[in-house]
């Protein structure tokens, strides 16, 4: 898959759906073979979709940050709705790594990048952004960046660059 499908849009656009579609529980008996057949195939475009969006997503953030590529897992990445990426070289003192996922952001799914911050190193990059003018939101250990819509169409090479652009923006605080 190379776009975003309306299958997709729909499902990221209504989190609770999603959340409940996707947690892999069985369906209501009250559905048909047909309407259970449907759901299903629904639901394995969906994760294969999200699969090829975010593992696209994690090579194109190591390759553009300077980290060391590796593979993923396509079960984990069905589970989690993560990727992370190692640390660039020279910035594992401070991070564990960068994640990338599908979270909800402002009543909507959408395309999220954050770094994994160690503990010690934490308030120095969120000092950092805070000169960048860099907007941010911290949760934990990770420091997210700016979300990135999903919308019909969408290239997933034109999401993965997005994407991309928001760890870059992220990564000058990791000094």
């Amino acid at each position: 898959m190379d776009k975003v499908s309306d299958v997709l849009v729909f499902t990221l656009r209504n989190p609770d759906y999603f959340a409940e579609f996707l947690s892999g529980d069985s369906l209501p008996d009250e559905l048909t073979a047909d309407e259970k057949a449907a759901l299903n195939a629904a639901r394995a475009h969906v994760e294969e979709a999200i699969c090829d969006l975010l593992h696209l997503c994690g090579e194109r953030i190591a390759s553009d940050c300077g980290a060391a590529a590796t593979g993923y897992y396509r079960a984990s990445t069905r589970k989690n709705r993560t990727v992370r990426v190692k640390p660039p070289k020279g910035k594992e003192k401070r991070l564990y790594g960068i994640g990338i996922g599908v979270r909800p952001v402002s009543g909507a799914l959408k395309l999220s990048v954050w770094l994994e911050t160690k503990k010690e190193s934490q308030d120095q990059i969120v000092r950092k952004l805070d000169e960048l003018g860099v907007a941010y939101e911290k949760d934990g250990y990770f420091v997210y960046g700016s979300a990135v819509d999903i919308n019909l169409d969408d290239p997933f090479d034109s999401l993965a660059d997005r994407a991309s652009g928001a760890a870059k923006l992220l990564m000058p605080a990791v000094e």
